[in-house]
């Protein structure tokens, strides 16, 4: 018997040992933020998407630490979409004597859809308000009272849901309050995190502490903030160095190097040869070339316009000449160092290639700047026309901003001589109805259509780091929602339902646009970079080392799809410690600040783009300053004397380094006198600034930039105009200048240097 008893609490032990323990989704405990004296919008150390701008609040220091003090407060958290086998969302909360008619609102998102298909709106999972008595209580979703609550006292309140219920528990203090407490509908997912207080009264407040969501995830993370399990770093070997200056290219091939003499650009024998030349010995040391277009006599070292040159390093051939004899298109930069020779489909397929470290097309290269015009798509998708003649979004739901506005834009575009775009595609889940797949597509049709109609050719986004992959089911009312994985499966898992989504898309849409003539490149992602190791309690994150291998496999995937065009990721230039928060993760420690070397940032840079053609930076006022950790761009780390200009030789040097051009996939600045200037973005001198900046890309010789952004079209974020956007009518001044730095750009740099 005693064996039997100390057996079975054994294994009571072990089963409360097993018991899966909750993954901490979101946290705010006010420690990180300063006090402050005056009630306002703060949002500092709150890490906050969005602070309502009547806000009033702020933080004061008490004997249980830094708390919240509110009057009016609307602070709202985007993008922690999680899900798990339970959900708990808890804060404490005190009433003080001046609680009056204050009220706190714990409300989450959830079946928020890209696309625009939601479930339900925001949700109150409880709220704190004075009752009918004016005094303080707890009230539930159906916004009945729960229980009482004490002033001047902290009341720990808990509301918990199994995964796939509308029932829910509420506690306070840890002891179970009121219920039966009911939602509408079931929860599966959580997508955001809203916290509010209202109050009429001028002196009405309450106090908030550590407001918290929790999770049992299906599978534990492990680290507390990354999806990366500790381990050793990754061994980096960049790409040896290339000495490709004065390089000879046929079509993709180096073939040699070129030498100048007697006024002339000469090319070795083997360029000839693998652009189609036959090439056998004659008379007197002369050559015989054979190509497609007759045979020809080479005479050696005379005046003759095929005679051909031997030195120590080989027999060479005067380019020009030969481009002519063999109708094969012979081009010289200077600027990049470079000569092309193209025969075949490389001399007109329209195809971007990188060839030497640089972007060329049709045997020439490939210059431009022109704009992101980031929600073509969502225009055309939100487009009544499409919806039965009812606008379902709230952000495009008019003919000026959507199909008609999306066309204006291309028209503007195209008549202006800008020749490509950068926009997001919106993802889309192929778990999805057969219905809303054709919507879908059938708007992305549209898109392509109305780029070809324009002659613009597209940079496509294509989210591929995003939670509309996470696998998902509809429920028995035909709800869209998470079917238990969560955002970590992506990326964690070498096989998850998740990241089959991602990889079926990849075929959907690549597979469906590979033979369009519209796409002018591929692009992964938006930002994927600044999203690495920088988990924190209120939002998981990948590291940079699970993203590499993401890059990697979606990648792939896309040449599978379309072997011609080029794949970049779409990110951000480097954190200034984009090494160093790697290192920190994989030993299991948090941030790690450290700024990296210029050697440590080019290991973190190859990381992303080991398997990328064109290596993707964002650039706006970002210089060598630290920029709250973002970047640092000076060949010294200590070297602050540039702090506000962007050293885009810097740049250019790094993407070298890694043998691959440099795609500037969003620029965005204004220097005025090599400095920053803040002035609005209406007035002549954010323009001048803006052109100031746009000098500098010119300069540099950067291929390829889209400005952010053109016609920033969404009717609920009236700021984009004040703050980034550019229109013909808005921001005239700053439109001819980007205009004029793109045709500058083609001026000085799109011209044959053969000799």
């Amino acid at each position: 018997m005693k064996i039997l008893l100390l057996t079975a609490i054994l294994f009571l032990a072990a089963s409360a040992w097993a018991a899966p323990a909750r993954t901490t989704e979101f946290a705010l405990d006010f420690e990180e933020c300063p006090v402050s004296e005056a009630f306002g919008s703060s949002r500092d150390g709150m890490d906050v998407s969005y602070v309502g701008p009547g806000s009033l609040h702020r933080v004061i220091e008490t004997s249980m630490g830094k708390v919240l003090l509110a009057r009016k407060t609307d602070l709202r958290y985007w993008g922690m979409n999680y899900t798990g086998k339970a959900f708990y969302f808890s804060a404490d909360v005190m009433p003080g004597e001046r609680f009056g008619d204050a009220e706190f609102r714990y409300a989450f998102s959830s079946h928020w859809s890209q696309l625009g298909r939601p479930g339900r709106p925001e949700e109150t999972v409880f709220s704190v308000k004075a009752d009918r008595d004016g005094e303080p209580a707890l009230f539930n979703y159906k916004d009945e009272k729960v229980c009482s609550l004490e002033r001047n006292a902290i009341s720990s309140i808990e509301a918990a849901f199994d995964y796939g219920s509308y029932h829910y528990t509420l506690t306070v203090n840890g002891k179970p309050a009121g219920g039966p407490n009911e939602f509408d509908d079931d929860l599966y997912q959580v997508t955001g995190l809203n916290i509010y207080v209202f109050s009429r009264s001028e002196g009405s407040s309450l106090v908030l502490d550590n407001i918290r969501a929790e999770t049992l995830r299906s599978v534990p993370l492990p680290q507390r903030n990354s999806f990366q399990k500790p381990g050793p770093l990754p061994k980096v070997a960049l790409p040896a160095k290339k000495d490709t200056e004065d390089a000879v290219f046929v079509n993709d091939m180096l073939c040699g190097k070129s030498l100048f003499a007697a006024g002339r650009l000469w090319i070795p024998r083997k360029a000839l040869e693998a652009a189609g030349a036959k090439i056998s010995g004659g008379k007197n040391g002369a050559l015989r070339i054979k190509t497609d277009k007759g045979t020809f006599e080479s005479p050696r070292d005379t005046d003759a316009p095929l005679s051909h040159r031997v030195t120590e390093k080989g027999v060479y051939f005067p380019a020009k000449a030969f481009g002519e004899a063999a109708s094969a298109k012979v081009w010289r930069s200077d600027a990049l160092k470079t000569t092309l020779v193209s025969t075949g489909k490389y001399r007109n397929d329209g195809i971007l290639r990188s060839i030497g470290g640089h972007l060329w097309m049709n045997g020439e290269p490939y210059y431009e700047i022109s704009f992101n015009k980031w929600d073509i798509f969502h225009q055309i998708y939100y487009d009544a026309s499409l919806h039965g003649g009812e606008y379902p979004s709230s952000s495009w739901n008019s003919p000026s901003n959507t199909l008609q506005g999306a066309e204006r834009a291309l028209r503007e575009l195209s008549e202006n001589g800008f020749r490509s775009i950068r926009f997001f595609v919106g993802a889309f889940n192929p778990g999805r109805s057969k219905e809303e797949a054709d919507l879908y597509f059938r708007a992305s049709d549209m898109l392509y259509d109305l780029c070809d109609k324009y002659h613009i050719r597209l940079v496509p986004s294509l989210s591929l780091v995003g939670t509309e992959f996470m696998a998902g089911k509809y429920t028995e009312y035909g709800e869209w929602v998470s079917a238990g994985e969560n955002y970590s499966e992506i990326y964690t898992e070498k096989k998850s339902k998740s990241l089959d989504a991602v990889l079926d898309f990849i075929d959907a849409y690549v597979g469906r646009y590979k033979d369009r003539d519209t796409v002018l490149m591929w692009e992964i992602s938006n930002e994927g970079n600044l999203n690495a190791d920088v988990g924190y309690g209120n939002g998981k994150r990948y590291s940079l080392l699970q993203m590499s291998r993401f890059y990697s496999r979606v990648i792939r995937r896309i040449k599978q799809n379309d072997p011609e065009r080029l794949v970049t990721g779409g990110d951000s230039m480097s954190r200034s410690a984009q090494w160093h928060l790697l290192t920190g993760i994989m030993e299991g420690r948090s941030w790690d600040w450290t700024v990296d070397s210029p050697e440590e940032r080019l290991r973190a840079l190859w990381l992303i783009n080991r398997d990328a053609d064109v290596v993707s930076m964002h650039a706006y006022n970002l210089g060598a300053d630290m920029n709250d950790g973002m970047n640092v761009y000076a060949p010294d780390p200590a070297d602050r004397s540039r702090k506000e200009l962007l050293d885009w030789d810097y740049l250019l040097g790094e993407a070298a380094r890694l043998y691959k051009p440099l795609y500037i996939g969003e620029a965005g600045g204004a220097f005025l006198n090599g400095k920053v200037t803040d002035a609005p973005n209406r007035s002549p001198e954010k323009a001048a600034g803006r052109a100031e900046y746009l000098r500098g890309l010119v300069d540099a010789g950067v291929q390829l930039t889209h400005w952010w952004a053109f016609n920033s079209d969404r009717a609920d974020f009236n700021f984009d105009l004040d703050d980034w956007t550019v229109t013909i009518k808005d921001t005239p001044e700053t439109f001819e200048a980007v205009k004029e730095a793109n045709r500058s750009l083609q001026e000085k740099y799109l011209k044959n240097d053969l000799r």
